[in-house]
């Protein structure tokens, strides 16, 4: 959307005649609406199990390491999670048959 602003105020018709002045201040209400969006990003990661409550936390000053280990060890525990279910199912149907 600011790329497209930003065009927008860059774009030079032969037709529309625009002042200089009106350029900069295009531009600049450009960049400082995208400085406040960047300013104002939620940086929380959401899990949403299926019909649970939704199990969230913030990763603002964590690294990028941080990050993937911690996302590594939620996919584990889902992995580990689902391992155990398809046995209990598994179990199920060889004493049904």
């Amino acid at each position: 959307m600011y790329i497209l602003l930003i065009a927008i105020c860059l774009i030079n018709n032969n037709n529309v005649r625009v002042s200089s002045d009106a350029k900069s201040v295009c531009l600049f209400s450009t960049f400082i609406f995208l400085i406040l969006w960047l300013m104002s990003k939620k940086r929380i990661v959401s899990i949403h199990p299926n019909g649970g409550k939704p199990l969230e936390f913030k990763t603002t000053g964590l690294s990028q390491d941080q990050k993937y280990v911690i996302l590594k060890i939620v996919q584990s525990a889902k992995t580990d999670k689902l391992n155990e279910l398809n046995k209990k199912v598994l179990f199920k149907i060889n004493n049904i048959i």
